[in-house]
């Protein structure tokens, strides 16, 4: 992972437990970047991130979001307008 996010800072990564990892980023720029820019995966598995704050166990940080986009080709005009969009981002979850 340290080689696609491209860190400016560095990261470092620390196993925890079966399947759940800390990334510690040295910059704040690095980490916004890699939180803002998901969804990212690593061999066939999505990574599902969290923010930790400082005296946080990370093993009680909840990892059940991911965001992401969603293209819907082939929409009628009249389907475009922002309410509809709403609706199907609402329908889709």
């Amino acid at each position: 992972m340290t080689l696609v996010w491209k860190h400016l800072q560095g990261v470092t990564i620390s196993n925890l437990e079966a399947d759940r990892f800390l990334f510690h980023f040295f910059h704040m720029v690095d980490y916004q970047r890699v939180l803002k820019s998901g969804p990212w995966s690593f061999n066939n598995n999505i990574l599902i991130l969290g923010a930790i704050n400082e005296g946080e166990d990370p093993a009680n940080i909840l990892l059940f979001y991911v965001p992401f986009w969603i293209q819907v080709s082939s929409v009628p005009i009249e389907f475009v307008a922002q309410t509809i969009r709403e609706h199907m981002g609402n329908y889709i979850g």
